[in-house]
């Protein structure tokens, strides 16, 4: 019996230390997500960009293979 209410007790010590972490993490990423937020506006232009440049390059390749079998 003895044994048993030892283990009872860490585990319940377990618990409540998971949890007071977790509230103080929530906190910190609230206040870096604001910031974030200004330059991923500014990001995404520069990410569409670069993006349809590569497509436009794919498909510049693709054309120049086509056109390279048929002939």
């Amino acid at each position: 019996k003895k044994k048993k209410k030892k283990k009872k007790k860490k585990k319940k010590k377990k618990k409540k230390k998971k949890k007071k972490k977790k509230k103080k993490k929530k906190k910190k990423k609230k206040k870096k997500k604001k910031k974030k937020k200004k330059k991923k506006k500014k990001k995404k232009k520069m990410v569409m960009m670069i993006v349809m440049l590569f497509v436009l390059m794919i498909v510049v390749m693709a054309t120049k293979m086509k056109r390279g079998k048929e002939l």
